[in-house]
């Protein structure tokens, strides 16, 4: 089965999107099917630092996870005009550039190379692919737009028109595809209610990157008396970056040795934080495999965060809010606290500072739940048996 993955994004980029659609990439490569890949013409540089340079129209192609012989030809729109100086999330004026040339590439490919299915990541992509003619497509929804886009919003007045347009767009596009994947059951909920058919929509949390899944879990020898608290991620509005300030200053009025570590691909100067330029996994495996306590003050509810599934992974003590705590039990997997308590927050921070043995015990069941949710296999195999059942099954 020929299988086109669609992303209306910058490729390649370290943001959360783009790392979705890599894995995704790799499950269908992994259970053999033919995969190519569409994106926009343009990406960030080699350099992980997130600065953008134009690509288009060279090739590319995406290897797959342990099977380097498989591999997925990346196909790019053509870029036209001038291209942003960084890659960041969120909306902009050139999207719609970038999205009429992707659309005129699946135009061309619809022509000349059909495939059998195609998987569209995120909104655009599904609007994209539906404009282009494709009829049998897999909708990845990472969020949901009524949710996402206030958060862009400078003012109570776009804020409520960019709440009335992703309603609209969350009532009327994810219907339209044959198949709807969710990463968690309240996204799903959210969807059914505002007009997508429940039997169109499958629950699959993203699945973990091999690498930090396979690391050894931190051993007791190595285990520091202060570890540091480290923020991986970009610091847009929905990340609640500003709370994790306000309960980090509680927090060293009891522990004034603590340590915040910000690991971004964003240009920025954060006052009594350690930045650190975000490189890609490289980063991200060296500061996990030390002993640390990971931060998710996450606000916004709708998506899956990537950092949470990478932490996990890892097997790291974590402190995160409800809106990010997606199948987590508090003090089990991780410490849950609401996401405007920012003295609750610094409580659990210093208690895992603290607690050297409820450290290591979340990190170990945070493996755990990992390994049982979000492993790549399970993830090829439950993604491939969703679309035998959509497309072969039902031809039959």
């Amino acid at each position: 089965m020929k299988i086109l993955v669609v992303g209306a994004c910058p490729y390649p980029a370290g943001l959360g999107s783009q790392v979705c659609l890599g894995a995704t990439t790799n499950a269908l490569l992994s259970m053999g099917y033919q995969v190519r890949v569409a994106v926009y013409g343009w990406g960030e540089t080699g350099e992980g630092t997130g600065r953008a340079v134009a690509l288009a129209p060279c090739p590319g192609v995406i290897s797959g996870h342990g099977t380097p012989d498989l591999v997925a030809p990346l196909l790019r729109a053509s870029t036209w005009g001038r291209i942003p100086k960084r890659v960041t999330s969120g909306p902009n004026r050139r999207k719609l550039l970038d999205d009429v040339a992707l659309w005129q590439l699946l135009r061309r490919l619809r022509k000349t190379d059909p495939p059998d299915v195609v998987c569209a990541h995120n909104h655009e992509s599904l609007v994209v692919s539906l404009m282009a003619g494709f009829s049998r497509v897999v909708y990845f929804a990472h969020n949901a737009l009524s949710e996402e886009l206030p958060w862009y919003a400078t003012d109570d007045r776009l804020r409520r028109l960019a709440e009335v347009i992703g309603h609209g767009v969350d009532s009327l596009l994810p219907r339209r595809a044959s198949l709807v994947i969710v990463p968690h059951h309240r996204l799903a909920g959210h969807l059914v209610l505002r007009g997508c058919p429940q039997d169109k929509i499958r629950i699959l949390p993203p699945p973990a990157e091999p690498l930090l899944l396979e690391a050894p879990l931190l051993s007791r020898e190595r285990v520091e008396p202060c570890p540091a608290v480290v923020y991986f991620g970009n610091l847009d509005a929905y990340q609640n970056t500003g709370m994790l300030l306000r309960a980090m200053t509680r927090a060293r009025e009891s522990r004034p040795n603590m340590r915040l570590i910000v690991v971004s691909r964003d240009p920025a100067v954060i006052p009594g934080a350690e930045m650190v330029q975000d490189r890609g996994l490289e980063t991200l495996a060296d500061m996990l495999a030390r002993d640390v306590i990971v931060a998710i003050p996450r606000a916004g509810w709708s998506g899956y965060p990537i950092k949470l599934v990478n932490a996990l992974s890892a097997g790291k003590p974590i402190v995160t809010t409800t809106s990010a705590a997606w199948e987590l039990e508090n003090n089990v997997h991780a410490l849950v606290v609401d996401e405007r308590d920012d003295r609750a927050f610094a409580e659990a921070l210093v208690r895992l500072v603290d607690h050297e043995e409820l450290r290591l015990r979340l990190g170990r069941q945070a493996r755990v739940l990992a390994l049982e949710r979000h492993h790549p296999e399970q993830y090829a195999a439950s993604l491939d048996a969703l679309i035998r059942d959509t497309f072969v099954t039902t031809a039959n």
